[in-house]
């Protein structure tokens, strides 16, 4: 291997220890430097296992929505499904046994398919209900959903991300999930910083990264992975962190993660943030022969894919120090229930003292907080105007089960392809539901329920999974 030290040696020896790399990468189909970029913090056994387990396949696990579908239920009826070591509600799964991304379940927004590894930054914050949170750089939505999850969509969290065609990814997976505590916005994380100030108790950061840990399931991050890549996302690192730090309140913590293998944008990011920083304090995370530990930086941890049954994440949580204390200025006034779209909601088993106004659609407000202008959805939407009379799909999602038009198999997958089905049900409009899982919103007309699923989510197809 080829080690950088300040003593001369040869220039044969240089050139053989080059070349012996070229062909230790080559050998495992890896960029050309990245096994002595690992050197910085690895040890040779480490190395070599972790080049082994890059080989192997990757692991597939979901997020169990926790108000759709109990553990229970789930377990019973996909029994080759595995529990995840740490996140009560996640499962290991192969896709032999069950193509989850094409089922009902995926459908309805009753799961979330997500690596095991990064789904472990949500569990190891481990933040209280009615904290709040933002996201920094959120899409496609998976740490979001975690935190929702584990708060129990209490509290307000900001899921942000840079780029506006991720933005409306994530967006939908949040309307999908069902989650009402959510505002996505699409900003520089710095003009978040400028409109909010120290106002969160959480701050998820998942840095973008060169993307090493994902090398076994995408070989476009293989071939985009150079050394040049490495220091160029510890740069934008660095200025995430900056931000990062702005807005979190005393006494607040900010969880750091990237899928990222590389010292350069990990323990050596940390380091740096709090040598600037006396304010900031590392917090140890918990022991486990799942974890490894970095010797500059042992209180974080890497979950590498031959220790921990996942694709890989480095992840460090801090502290501000300090207590917390809510700033009123964020909250929004109060609104006294009344008016068409309260009623609405009321006959659909919501009640609710905030709704808005915003671009146009009435959104409902579990979680009340002030929302940049680049907001795209601020909690649930209700309806697209005031002159609409179709609820908006996205509420169905968010409703309970209990007052739909229950649905048989075969008439679920009719619904979802955009077909009608019948009702016994009198005249006016309904969720419709699978098993207690709401699809979407039907206007039943004379014993005809029909079809208000959204054109651009019909499926012509969807996988047969025994539930």
């Amino acid at each position: 291997m080829l080690k950088l030290s300040s003593k001369t040696i040869g220039k044969e020896t240089i050139l053989h220890q080059f070349h012996t790399c070229r062909e230790g990468c080559a050998r495992y189909n890896l960029p050309v430097n990245f096994e002595v970029s690992l050197e910085n913090h690895f040890d040779r056994d480490t190395i070599s296992s972790l080049l082994n387990a890059i080989e192997d396949r990757e692991r597939h696990c979901l997020l169990l929505n926790p108000k759709k579908m109990d553990k229970g239920t789930f377990s019973s009826n996909f029994p080759k499904a595995k529990p995840h070591p740490f996140v009560d509600n996640a499962f290991f799964y192969e896709k032999e046994d069950y193509e989850f991304g094409k089922s009902i379940l995926y459908a309805s927004g009753a799961i979330y398919i997500q690596d095991a590894a990064a789904m472990m930054v949500a569990f190891l914050l481990a933040a209280k209900e009615g904290e709040t949170c933002i996201d920094l750089c959120a899409a496609p939505g998976g740490k979001t959903i975690g935190y929702s999850f584990f708060t129990k969509e209490k509290g307000a969290v900001v899921s942000n991300d840079l780029s506006m065609p991720r933005a409306k990814e994530l967006s939908s997976n949040i309307e999908r999930l069902g989650l009402g505590n959510v505002y996505v916005t699409c900003s520089p994380t710095k003009d978040l910083a400028k409109f909010y100030g120290p106002s969160f108790d959480n701050i998820i950061l998942d840095a973008p990264c060169s993307g090493s840990a994902m090398f076994r399931k995408n070989d476009k991050a293989k071939e985009d992975w150079t050394i040049e890549k490495v220091r160029s996302c510890a740069s934008t690192q660095k200025e995430l962190l900056e931000n990062g730090y702005k807005l979190l309140k005393e006494g607040g913590k900010l969880i750091y993660s990237t899928c990222s293998f590389s010292y350069e944008e990990n323990e050596e990011n940390i380091l740096s943030f709090l040598s600037l920083h006396e304010d900031m304090e590392i917090l140890p995370l918990p022991d486990s022969p799942l974890f490894f530990r970095p010797e500059k930086l042992k209180e974080s941890i890497y979950l590498l894919p031959h220790l921990f049954p996942g694709e890989g994440q480095y992840i460090a949580l801090l502290r501000k120090k300090g207590n917390r204390e809510i700033p009123p200025s964020h909250k929004l006034p109060k609104k006294e229930n009344s008016g068409d779209m309260y009623r609405l909601l009321n006959d659909f088993g919501v009640s609710s003292p905030y709704i808005t106004s915003y671009k146009g659609s009435l959104y409902h407000l579990p979680c009340p907080l002030l929302f940049p202008p680049s907001t795209l959805r601020c909690g649930v939407k209700i309806k697209e105007s005031e002159k609409e009379h179709i609820p908006d799909h996205a509420l169905s999602h968010f409703l309970s089960s209990s007052n739909s038009i229950s649905l048989s198999l075969e008439e679920a997958k009719a619904y979802l392809k955009g077909e009608t089905v019948q009702a016994k049900e009198k005249d006016g409009i309904y969720p419709v539901s699978y098993m207690n899982l709401n699809l979407g919103f039907a206007k039943v007309v004379k014993g005809v329920a029909k079809n208000h699923y959204p054109k651009g989510l019909r499926k012509t197809f969807l996988e047969e999974i025994a539930y």
